[in-house]
């Protein structure tokens, strides 16, 4: 366009300009439709989010719920916030001015101005609290932020106000359920005693708050009391007053002469309120029911009108209900003040009379009389309560001496009962966790806190008590570790869950195991149990099964392995419930542990473990590993007669349990009483042909007599034919001492499995001896007449006679009773069921001297069958 209107006339340049015009407006037109566009984008966003336009704290901060309202007439809606840079958890206090507008009596411009002179005074208030430090005084964590639609200020986390906590919820969508907690009348005690000694700090200072009210305190998440909205804040040395305040903003039915607020006869003052009216007025002077008498009068506010509202305050605590019931109207407020200054409606009606005259004199009209805020906390009714002073002892414990900080943990460990759920968590908790990282006292705040954590419930705990305790369970030893283990089951049951039990509890257990202390370690095995039955089974199985061993088999003192084993016991009834293979490898540390340590207590320890292992292994366990372990201790000798008698019932108990299930799956030996009888579930398999097979049911031995075969030799004498019962020697029972199936006794006394006597051929059978005189042999060939598979009688064919007689080539003769051939001098007693394993299954018959009768088997007398046994068959058997 410069090119041509250089080059063209008045005609192009007309041209050029115009269209340079039109270029600007519509640019300029753009630029006001994206403003607006911008703003009713912001109006929209604020509409939905419910945030103030303008406000860089959106930036910052992130918002969370709505934790209470507070300051003047509760107009700061205080949310809980956390930095977007990451960082501690703040508080966000907003402020809408457009809501503070629309909610007025006045119209149009008024309207907004008063909403403007309120802004700046809170935001001079809050300059005012960032030019403190002290903490009794709230703390503002960054400058205030404002826009033309809002006022923000960002201090440390809070919960709500006094008037909350008081039941006054005003600018509050949600009510917390924290807001509904009661405060107590000991909480109201110490919450006053901070804030006394707030204002002692603020009157050192030469500045008087003027305005404490319910709105203008703050509760911490710590229990603590906090002075805030100083928009009314005096003081000769300009911290506070009109020097503070910007141009313009005084004025108003509560006029500023002089730096102090003056009442004018007849006026309302639009103070604290309640109702509605909190949230419809713009309260522009201090509460009028906290209010000294003598600011309402036009004096100048003093270091006595705050101690004055301060106990009006605290009257409203205990009593539920406003000292000076006078709402906003000045009229009432002095007819109040009357009546409390004539005695007839006497304060604090629940106060002992003895305590009584030292707060009225702190409410009383002339300010000359009232105590300072410095004496104040000294008054009976503060000093004389032992709880008070427990408390305030606690909040100055870290500056205590280690003397006075011993006896007074001492003196707690019964006095914490009386104190209120509420303060336990607030003020007692925190300064006894924090002195456990004292090692001079952690041993007695110990003791304290774990029987505080005992009363608590797992919600209560984990939010006071869990991140205390953590570091201590990481670190203590001695004493204190011991007395974390005995309060193992407690801190179990309030741990959060499996991953935080294994990295604090289990980790201490397994720590105080391999402690080398014998008492820490006794301490750790008995601790076993319960943090077990609440970790992982592979984090139980590896940490701490191998430590269970170890101490079991290695222990220094019998007591060392006993708990040991006891604690392998809990474990098997418990997390290892049903799990075969680690029963299994528990019966294997047990037998090392009996092995090792014999003693009476290890021998019981051992014997009740195996039966918990019996009763939860399954039977399969129970007959291949729990029984090999418990048979060999019954010969102990460290076992009591009830502890034998327990542990022969116990191996009774499976054998029979194995009897019942598996007794009809094959041939059984068993009998229950006398006579032999077979066990019930028993059944007998006799050998097919067999003599038996047809008869009754017998004795428990008939089904183990030898059959013989064609062409075989028995190994098994039979009875010989022709021989009255009533001369055949008894048939065993179950009440044989041997009691094993499967064995054969012997000559020697000795025993020796079925199997050895299988069944020869008769050529095998020893001749007989050269020297001796041809006789029937009395182990021989069956007769022809034996059918296959039939008992035989190996004596059939004997002949047996009268008394001097003997058998020789069959000649009659012989005695009635064979005599015991004659031995030699040392000699051995012959055999006659063979040598040993190697031996043929039939021996040979012995050897006789020539001439010796023929010795008799079978006694007919009772008096042999009842001589003592020899010294070589202890017995007494054939």
């Amino acid at each position: 366009l410069r090119g041509r209107r250089r080059v063209g006339g008045g005609e192009e340049r007309a041209r050029a300009r115009l269209l340079e015009r039109a270029m600007k407006a519509f640019f300029q037109g753009a630029k006001d439709v994206a403003k607006k566009v911008s703003h009713s984008v912001n109006k929209v966003e604020s509409a939905l989010l419910g945030n103030i336009p303008g406000l860089r704290v959106y930036k910052s901060y992130e918002l969370g719920a709505q934790m209470g309202s507070a300051g003047p007439g509760l107009a700061f809606r205080v949310y809980d916030a956390r930095p977007r840079k990451g960082g501690a958890r703040v508080s966000v206090w907003l402020l809408d001015k457009r809501a503070l507008a629309e909610g007025g009596g006045q119209e149009g411009r008024s309207r907004r101005q008063a909403a403007e002179r309120f802004a700046a005074k809170l935001k001079a208030g809050a300059a005012r609290v960032g030019k403190l430090r002290h903490p009794g005084v709230l703390r503002l964590v960054e400058a205030p932020d404002e826009s033309r639609a809002g006022l923000a200020l960002v201090t440390e986390p809070v919960l709500g106000s006094v008037a909350n906590f008081l039941g006054r919820y005003a600018r509050i969508a949600r009510v917390p359920a924290a807001l509904k907690a009661e405060l107590s009348e000991l909480e109201a005690k110490v919450g006053v005693l901070q804030l006394l000694d707030a204002l002692a700090f603020l009157h050192g200072t030469g500045l008087t708050h003027a305005s404490v009210s319910p709105d203008s305190v703050v509760l911490t998440p710590g229990g603590q009391w906090k002075l805030s909205g100083f928009e009314f804040a005096e003081s000769a040395a300009g911290i506070g007053g009109a020097d503070a305040l910007p141009p313009g903003v005084g004025g108003g039915a509560a006029s500023q002469q002089g730096g102090h607020f003056r009442w004018d006869e007849g006026f309302e003052a639009r103070g604290m309120g309640s109702g509605a009216d909190q949230e419809q007025e713009l309260p522009e002077a201090p509460a009028l029911a906290y209010t000294a008498p003598e600011i309402v009068a036009g004096g100048v506010p003093t270091p006595a009108a705050d101690v004055f509202s301060l106990c009006a305050l605290l009257h409203e605590l205990l009593e539920r209900k406003p000292l000076l019931a006078c709402g906003g109207d000045l009229l009432s407020y002095k007819r109040e003040v009357e009546r409390i200054g004539t005695g007839a409606g006497s304060a604090f009606p629940r106060v002992p009379a003895a305590e009584r005259r030292d707060l009225c004199l702190a409410l009383a009209p002339n300010a000359a009389i009232r105590p300072a805020s410095a004496a104040l906390g000294g008054v009976p009714f503060f000093a004389g309560d032992a709880s008070v002073r427990i408390v305030r002892f606690l909040s100055r414990m870290l500056e205590r001496d280690p003397v006075h900080k011993a006896q007074f943990l001492q003196m707690l460990l019964g006095a914490w009962r009386s104190l209120p759920p509420r303060v336990l968590e607030l003020h007692v908790l925190p300064p006894l966790l924090a002195e456990l990282r004292d090692e001079a006292s952690r041993v007695a705040a110990l003791k304290v806190v774990l029987q505080i954590a005992e009363s608590q419930d797992q919600e209560t705990f984990v939010r006071c008590t869990l991140l205390g305790l953590q570091p201590v369970c990481a670190s203590a030893d001695g004493e204190a570790l011991v007395m974390l283990l005995r309060a193992l089951p407690v801190l179990v049951e309030r741990w959060p869950d499996k991953a935080a039990t294994e990295a604090d509890l289990l980790a201490m257990v397994v720590r105080a195991i391999d402690s080398p202390v014998a008492v820490v370690s006794g301490e750790g095995l008995r601790a076993v149990a319960p943090v077990a039955a609440k970790v992982d089974y592979a984090a139980a199985r590896k940490h701490i099964l191998p430590r269970l061993h170890e101490r079991g088999v290695r222990g220094t003192t019998p007591a060392a392995r006993v708990a040991a084993v006891e604690a392998m016991r809990a474990l098997a009834e418990g997390v290892f419930r049903g799990d075969r293979q680690t029963l299994e490898l528990m019966c294997q540390s047990l037998g090392a542990v009996a092995q090792a340590d014999s003693s009476a207590v290890v021998v019981a320890a051992v014997v009740k473990t195996g039966e918990v292992i019996a009763a939860n292994g399954g039977l399969e366990t129970a007959a291949t590993k729990v029984l090999p372990l418990l048979c060999p201790l019954l010969v102990s000798r460290a076992l009591t007669g009830t502890e034998f008698g327990a542990l022969v019932a116990t191996v009774r108990g499976i054998l029979e349990t194995v009897e019942a299930k598996y007794g009809g799956q094959a041939p059984v030996i068993g009998a229950a009483g006398s006579g032999g009888a077979v066990s019930a579930g028993a059944q007998r398999l006799p050998a097919s042909g067999s003599s038996v097979a047809s008869k009754p049911m017998g004795n428990w031995d008939d089904d183990l007599k030898v059959k013989a075969l064609p062409g075989t030799t028995p190994a098994i004498l039979a009875a010989p034919s022709g021989v009255p019962s009533s001369m055949l020697p008894p048939q065993s029972t179950v009440s044989d001492p041997f009691g094993m199936p499967g064995l054969q006794p012997t000559m020697g006394g000795g025993m020796r499995p079925m199997q050895a006597a299988r069944m020869a051929p008769a050529s095998a059978a020893a001749p007989m001896a050269p020297t001796a005189p041809a006789v029937t042999p009395v182990l021989g060939a069956p007769p022809a007449t034996a059918k296959p598979g039939a008992p035989v009688d190996i004596f059939a064919g004997m002949s047996l006679g009268g008394p001097g007689s003997s058998v020789v080539g069959g000649v009659s003769g012989a005695p009635s009773m064979l005599a015991p051939p004659p031995r030699a001098a040392g000699a051995a007693m012959p055999a006659i069921f063979g040598g040993g394993a190697e031996a043929p299954a039939v021996a040979s018959p012995p050897r006789r001297a020539s001439g010796a009768p023929m010795p008799d088997l079978f006694n007919a007398g009772a008096q042999a069958l009842a001589a003592p046994p020899a010294a070589d068959n202890p017995f007494g058997l054939l």
